[in-house]
């Protein structure tokens, strides 16, 4: 059983995270709470945990400089276990933050507003990661199975088809956990560029993502690309309505990758199966991006992502891109075929079928979370969206 310690200054995200997951079921037998870096601290000395969570804007002490002091403290000698799992909560897409993060040997990072899933699926892979190491440094347990890189989240269709080793191969120590972090976060930037129709950013991550993979062996390069198709499928096709009207045979083909890729057989032959179908992908975000509709409509969709908890206007974003009101009104209607007031309703709404669902917070308070202060107003609209008040559709659970 396994020990954690949360930190964060919001006291609601703070409940969320110690109340609302489900710790026994993932194996934590005690969490532990701080305001602070600080505070976190003085924890950590007096209580080892394994798995730390921490908000990287604190007062006091931000979480930064906390990872750095507990990293010290352990190179110190002044903790009685392998060193922490840390895991970085923040509301800030920041890769530069993010880079200084996994420096400070980061496990991985969860953007905010999250949700319970979120924590449990992140913790759920850390807790993984831990039970194996007690396995291979028990005798006989560095030939028990192991998963490589983030394997561990396919699908079985995905388990099935891949079977014969790719997934399951026997664990050879052939990176080091930084060199790990090293290949997720390269990932990451894959999918962040592609998705901003950047061919030069593409091309030198996914030209330094091959050549840090082939330091393995070809099963170890190919769950790595394997790994990578992955991630692109289900964070940029999976449930993009738009590629898979206009194109279609991209989106038929992120179905069918890792099936080529398994056929390939060698290294070669899998970097021309990927590279292919990135660029693909890459012609079709490059094409959104020069087109200045779409700009309006990104643009929309990312400020209302951003600012949904807070009153917004078409006034105040079209100032910010320096169009006229009913001109961002006309594009983005145009492009989404429907108003910014109905697209921020929608979200809002969305947002708080999940606060219902993930959290045991008041109708009144999940209203105002979403953006609505007044909680008669968030319960007609709510009702008459899907048929029930708020209280009658988490019962409905």
């Amino acid at each position: 059983m396994y020990k954690v310690c949360l930190v964060d200054d919001e006291k609601l995200e703070l409940n969320l995270l110690k109340n609302h997951v489900n710790w026994e079921r993932l194996g934590v037998k005690e969490v532990f709470t701080a305001g602070n870096g600080q505070k976190a601290l003085e924890l950590v000395r007096a209580h080892n945990p394994d798995i730390v969570f921490t908000d990287i804007r604190m007062p006091v002490m931000d979480g930064i400089e906390f990872a750095k002091r507990l990293r010290e403290l352990e190179r110190a000698g002044g903790m009685h276990r392998s060193p922490a799992k840390v895991i970085f909560l923040t509301g800030y897409d920041d890769m530069e933050l993010i880079r200084k993060a996994f420096r400070l040997a980061a496990s991985d990072y969860i953007l905010k507003p999250f949700l319970v899933e979120d924590i449990e699926k992140a913790a759920g892979e850390i807790i993984n990661s831990l039970n194996e190491e007690n396995i291979s440094s028990q005798p006989g347990g560095k030939d028990a199975p192991f998963r490589v890189g983030d394997a561990m989240f396919y699908e079985e269709e995905d388990r099935r088809l891949l079977s014969g080793g790719l997934l399951f191969e026997q664990r050879k120590k052939e990176f080091s956990e930084e060199e790990y972090r090293n290949l997720r976060l390269l990932r990451r930037d894959i999918v962040s560029c592609l998705s901003r129709g950047d061919r030069d950013g593409t091309g030198e991550r996914l030209k330094a993502y091959y050549e840090a993979c082939s330091r393995g062996t070809a099963g170890i390069f190919r769950d790595g690309a394997v790994c990578l198709c992955y991630q692109i499928n289900e964070e940029l096709v999976a449930e993009n309505e738009d590629l898979s009207r206009c194109r279609q045979d991209l989106a038929l083909r992120g179905k069918t990758i890792l099936r080529l890729m398994e056929e390939a057989g060698n290294a070669a032959g899998i970097k021309s199966c990927m590279d292919e179908y990135v660029n693909g992908l890459l012609e079709w975000f490059c094409s959104l991006k020069e087109d200045g509709n779409y700009r309006v409509v990104a643009f929309v969709e990312d400020y209302i992502g951003k600012h949904y908890m807070e009153p917004v206007s078409v006034e105040e974003m079209a100032e910010k891109i320096g169009l006229s009101p009913g001109y961002v009104r006309s594009i983005f209607k145009s492009g989404k075929g429907m108003t910014v007031n109905s697209y921020l309703s929608e979200y809002r709404l969305e947002k708080a079928c999940g606060l219902l669902k993930n959290t045991s917070k008041g109708v009144g308070r999940i209203g105002r979370l979403v953006g609505y202060d007044n909680v008669s107003y968030f319960c007609s609209i709510f009702q008459k969206r899907y048929g029930k008040t708020p209280s009658e559709w988490r019962r409905g659970l």
